[in-house]
């Protein structure tokens, strides 16, 4: 840590002025501490009063009970010196940045709780402060085991930057109960907000749809206000709607009452379409195989479990087990012996590990015996037979039992059923995780292995959000602007409409105009009244501006 500051050298001048520097005899000194062959002249019973360790030395049977002198190995004269100024009521110097570190040890070793709750005080003070990083602190709180200190520590951490932390030198000194602590709520919240911003994502997809959709009806309720204007001549409705827009409008523009329109219900009908079409292996059976029950094929040894005879053949073995081949190889009795005792194991168990491995048997690895398998492959150095079992649990890892998996992983150092566990245990939710019974066997190295991954994924998943929430902000802000369009276009053509019957104030709104058209028009204008007040519904959902939601691109 770096040195005294000026202010700190000054209060250590008026803290000291006139204080004794325990060189020579005082107040009723009774004893004399020997460090780096100084002398300093101290109180019985004030190093009592502070330490169990001075006070059961002054007190039971020891020699320093009537000694005048008691020497302090490998101790500092400048670090017990501060310590006595610090205990001492009379001088009363402060813990501070430049002795904290020392006095901890000083009180680790001597019992001093009072004083090692002064200096847990002094950092929980400075905690934050630029030479007092969190992680630092945190560091110093786990070797002198300082809980209220630890406490602290992890709560400024979980308010900062998962990014900013790794970078940190102290990082990887973070015990697990402190990391789980430090990142488990981090991870649960961003969690949180995932789903949270997920809703609002569905949310925005559903005002697309339904953009879109009322797009679609609106355009139909135009195609048909065309042909009731193109046939205003008092066809039925089946005529209507067995005439496509084309053909209508084609009519509009031949007749010279309507001719103005035709061009107008092209343009609002392309815009309308616009906001529509918007871009969306085989064993023998058991009955041919050896129980390994009398010798066959050669077999030249026998192996004895619970009392029962399993005859194999010694090349077999040592082929697979280096443990097996160096006793039947070196100045092993077993070298030559007919019958292999194998104590503490069980009969079913090796005679499964043989139709494993015997490869005109061959039997599969699986659920009911991949755990003795292991056991015995990790006895015997059979690294092939363990091999055989992590490619079968890699092949049947599943998500709710990705833990369970890990759990063996790290029993039997699978390294790449690790890896496959914690790539999948990344997609549950921590929540989930954390109920499982063996959540709290994940050791430190797979946990912080399954953090990172987790936190890669959800910035990944962040970031795609991110990405979906402006391509589908955008296209509502497409739609919304073309619904717009399509708002003009329309009273564009209901003020072409209005002139044709002879309204000539282009001022009026929209609804004054249909109130004309239902009120006053003739009877070819009368018709065009409910299908124009339909669209007129349409268009007003499609064009109503709504706030959009942006989602924050770094949330962990």
């Amino acid at each position: 840590m770096s040195s005294y500051t000026s202010s700190e050298e000054d209060e250590d001048v008026a803290s000291t002025k006139d204080s004794p520097d325990f060189s020579q005899p005082w107040e009723l000194s009774d004893v004399v501490l020997i460090v780096e062959e100084e002398k300093f002249h101290v109180h019985r019973c004030m190093l009592a009063m502070w330490s169990p360790v001075f006070s059961k030395m002054f007190t039971a049977q020891f020699k320093e009970q009537t000694a005048d002198e008691i020497p302090l190995p490998e101790k500092k004269a400048l670090e017990i010196k501060e310590l006595l100024q610090v205990i001492y009521p009379s001088i009363g110097k402060t813990v501070r940045e430049a002795n904290y570190l020392f006095l901890l040890n000083l009180a680790k070793e001597y019992m001093m709780t009072k004083l090692t709750k002064m200096c847990e005080s002094f950092l929980i003070g400075k905690l934050g402060e630029r030479n007092f990083h969190c992680l630092i602190l945190l560091r110093v709180a786990q070797v002198y085991e300082l809980k209220d200190l630890e406490k602290a520590c992890v709560d400024k951490a979980k308010s900062m930057s998962f990014n900013w932390l790794k970078r940190h030198k102290f990082y990887n000194e973070i015990n697990i109960r402190n990391y789980r602590a430090i990142v488990e709520e981090k991870i649960e919240n961003v969690e949180d907000d995932i789903m949270k911003k997920d809703r609002e994502i569905k949310s925005l997809k559903s005002r697309v749809e339904d953009l879109q959709s009322q797009g679609e009806k609106a355009l139909q309720e135009l195609e048909s206000i065309t042909a009731v204007i193109a046939f205003a001549v008092g066809r039925p409705t089946s005529y209507y709607s067995s005439v496509g827009f084309d053909s209508s409008v084609s009519r509009i523009e031949k007749e010279d009452k309507f001719k103005n329109l035709g061009g107008l219900l092209s343009s609002f009908h392309s815009t309308l379409k616009r906001i529509s079409h918007e871009e969306e292996a085989a064993a023998a059976s058991r009955e041919d195989l050896p129980d390994f029950s009398e010798p066959w094929l050669l077999s030249d040894v026998v192996l004895v479990v619970e009392e029962e005879k399993i005859h194999v053949h010694r090349s077999m073995l040592a082929l697979w087990s280096p443990v097996f081949a160096k006793m039947f190889t070196a100045q092993f009795k077993e070298q030559t012996a007919d019958e292999i005792p194998l104590p503490e194991k069980k009969a079913s168990e090796i005679k499964e590990m043989l139709q494993v491995i015997y490869p005109t048997i061959g039997k599969e690895v699986d659920e009911g015996n991949y755990l003795s398998l292991l056991n015995l492959a990790k006895e015997y150095m059979m690294t092939k037979l363990t091999k055989k079992c992590e490619i079968f649990l890699v092949g049947k890892l599943q998500n709710s039992h990705c833990l369970e998996y890990l759990d063996v992983a790290q029993a039997y150092e699978l390294k790449e059923l690790e890896e496959a566990c914690i790539k999948k245990a990344k997609s549950e939710s921590f929540g989930v995780l954390k109920r499982h019974r063996v959540y709290e066997e994940i050791n430190y190295s797979n946990y912080r292995a399954l953090v990172e991954a987790k936190r890669t994924e959800m910035e990944n998943t962040v970031a795609n959000m991110k990405k979906e929430n402006e391509r589908l902000s955008g296209q509502v802000q497409l739609l919304n602007d073309r619904g717009n369009d399509a708002r003009r276009d329309f009273e564009n053509l209901l003020s072409n409409i209005a002139f044709n019957m002879g309204i000539t104030d282009i001022s009026e709104t929209i609804d004054r105009k249909l109130y004309h058209i239902r009120t006053r028009a003739d009877q070819q204008f009368k018709k065009l009244h409910g299908p124009l007040n339909t669209l007129w519904t349409s268009l007003k959902q499609i064009s109503t501006e709504k706030p959009i939601f942006v989602l924050r691109g770094q949330l962990f």
